[in-house]
């Protein structure tokens, strides 16, 4: 358990170190394959960097449409999260170190082209990402992914606080074992909500 507080108090310091305010999507996504249609409720977080780069860190949790459960979040969120709930109460604080460490990496970056203070115009790669699927009694399967993409994000309300995002993108998955195709048109709608002004 102290292990999560450390790893919310280090999000949270990177938060307040940023000049720029780092910001929350809550929002939908939905991904297609022409074989699976995958759909969730998703949370984004973007740690700025500069004016121009972000950090990207995402989870989803939801469906898909042959009734098996999906989720998609950063791998070394994933990877850290599985090491820190096994190995704990070991008291080795180099594999808790280390679970604390992967799970700091971000998925991916976004660079914004162009940005002002009613809308943003962002290219996203997203190379370290992880899904998720189960179906009970028929599969699971647990792979590595990456994507790229192109998201807006557009100014809602009387100050800069609250932004409309849409994003679309393709992710590929890396180990193609049991899965006919490979490659997820993706896309998302979300409200944004920045953490300080």
């Amino acid at each position: 358990m102290k292990n999560y507080l450390f790893i919310l108090f280090l999000i949270n310091s990177l938060i307040n170190y940023s000049q720029n305010p780092a910001n929350v999507t809550v929002g939908l996504e939905y991904s297609d394959n022409l074989r699976w249609k995958n759909y969730g409720a998703a949370a984004n977080l973007e740690l700025p960097v500069n004016d121009k780069f972000a950090l990207n860190y995402r989870f989803v949790i939801g469906g898909s449409t042959d009734g098996a459960m999906h989720i998609h979040s950063a791998a070394g969120g994933a990877v850290g999260s599985v090491i820190l709930s096994a190995f704990s109460n070991s008291g080795n604080k180099f594999i808790n170190g280390l679970g604390v460490l992967l799970f700091l990496i971000p998925e991916g970056v976004t660079y914004y082209v162009n940005s002002s203070d009613i809308h943003a115009l962002g290219i996203y790669c997203s190379p370290l990402g992880m899904d998720y699927w189960k179906k009970i009694d028929t599969y699971e399967y647990f792979r590595f992914s990456g994507e790229s993409g192109v998201k807006v994000k557009i100014k809602v309300g009387p100050d800069n606080k609250y932004h409309l995002v849409a994003y679309a993108g393709l992710r590929y998955i890396y180990n193609r074992q049991d899965i006919v195709e490979p490659l997820f048109l993706h896309t998302g709608l979300g409200l944004s909500i920045n953490l300080k002004k």
